[in-house]
């Protein structure tokens, strides 16, 4: 089905306070009983509303009658206006998370900060940390989340939590992408919210790359390629 491309000025959405809207809600209930609403809000579109359901954005009329899903584009910028909100609501959960969760990699002369999805038995993730001293020197810092491309509860699971319950958790991802094996261990650790995060971004392939404005960057990107690439979104 054909996607529904929206043309509009750029104007800032703003939330809607509680208990507005209820048909517009009462609509969404029945058409979709199981829908998680995690904020309504009004979008550019006099009378129409921005739905986000995890990492996906709605819009709906105020009365309830219409929904569809589709870009909204700026058409004096030209700008994707639904994809720009997409990336606030990214940067916004990923600077709620605490700093322990992330397992860092720290440019001396940072330039940019990358989060990065990744899955320890990954070929191209592999790829990418053999050369985390390129992107360093680069002055791209690395904080990589865990997301094992098999799901919960999985062999590639196992190893993540291995690796974010090590003592020396850099050291351990190492050695865990050089395909070294790594004794279990259990403990608390983020594994399992950090891929619950990324399913809900819409994150389903590794590595999957965030920049410092929320953009989503998929797939590996050579370290002169991805520092050129985050110039670009500045």
């Amino acid at each position: 089905m054909k996607k529904a491309i929206l043309f509009l000025i750029f104007l800032v959405p703003a939330p809607v306070a509680s208990g507005e809207y209820d048909a517009a809600r009462a609509a969404l209930r029945k058409l979709a009983p199981g829908l998680t609403i995690d904020d309504i809000r009004h979008s550019p579109v006099a009378g129409v509303l921005e739905v986000l359901s995890g990492g996906n954005i709605l819009y709906i009329t105020e009365n309830g009658e219409y929904l569809f899903n589709g870009a909204l584009v700026d058409t004096a910028s030209g700008k994707n206006l639904t994809e720009k909100r997409r990336s606030s609501v990214r940067k916004q959960r990923l600077a709620a998370l605490p700093k322990n969760d992330f397992i860092v990699f720290l440019a001396s002369n940072e330039k940019y900060r990358v989060d990065v999805f990744t899955d320890v038995d990954c070929a191209f993730c592999r790829k990418m940390h053999k050369q985390i001293s390129a992107y360093n020197q680069l002055g791209i810092s690395v904080y990589y989340l865990a997301f094992p491309r098999s799901g919960l509860n999985t062999p590639s699971y196992t190893k993540a939590v291995a690796v974010w319950c090590s003592e020396n958790r850099r050291e351990a991802l190492t050695e865990a992408k050089l395909g070294q094996p790594l004794p279990a261990r259990n403990c608390d650790n983020p594994v399992a919210s950090e891929y619950r995060l990324g399913v809900s971004m819409g994150i389903r392939g590794t590595p999957t790359l965030i920049a410092p404005d929320g953009t989503l960057l998929p797939g590996y990107l050579p370290p002169v390629q991805l520092l050129q690439r985050l110039a670009t979104l500045n």
